[in-house]
């Protein structure tokens, strides 16, 4: 039981960041102007930085899938989780309202709690896949996968509906 609710979960964090990476290089010039307005780094590391990101997070679901190269991929996760982190972090201190890029152009969400509370349940999964995943291989059943892929959409589609709700309240609050 425990090495399906792995594979579910692997599955879910590799096609949250598969699709996200993917999302990001099809809009790869906005998802840098995103990088950019975190204010971070420099610019031009920030322009580095943003470039490599989508391609990291491509990477590491893939190599998350299989038990030669997991290690590695849940490596890149948490770096990657950590510097999502940290920048949502000083963007939120600062109380600059900037998109997050998560999703590329595709799902244009400002940077909020909602945002860093996202990162801290890829930690929690990563953390859970790190110290449960056991020493043979987890099986990757086409059902674990679909069923992963469907809490991504889910999750993805929870970021939106609050997305909206923020942005419709905002209005309301306008025309009031």
């Amino acid at each position: 039981m425990l090495t399906n609710l792995n594979s579910i979960i692997i599955a879910h964090v590799a096609t949250f960041f598969f699709i996200s990476g993917f999302m990001k290089v099809l809009s790869l010039k906005a998802f840098l102007q995103f990088v950019i307005e975190f204010k971070v780094l420099p610019k031009k590391l920030s322009i580095l930085v943003g470039s490599l990101i989508p391609f990291l997070e491509i990477i590491a679901s893939i190599t998350f899938f299989f038990q030669q190269t997991w290690k590695f991929g849940i490596g890149l996760i948490f770096g990657l989780i950590i510097i999502f982190a940290y920048g949502v972090t000083q963007a939120i201190h600062s109380k600059r309202k900037i998109h997050c890029g998560c999703y590329g152009k595709w799902l244009n969400t400002e940077v909020d709690f909602f945002t860093l509370g996202k990162q801290m349940y890829l930690l929690l999964l990563a953390l859970f896949i790190t110290f449960s995943i056991p020493l043979h291989s987890v099986d990757h059943s086409i059902l674990s996968i679909i069923s992963g892929f469907l809490m991504t959409v889910i999750a993805m589609a929870t970021h939106f509906i609050w997305h909206n709700y923020r942005k419709n309240v905002s209005y309301l609050r306008k025309t009031i």
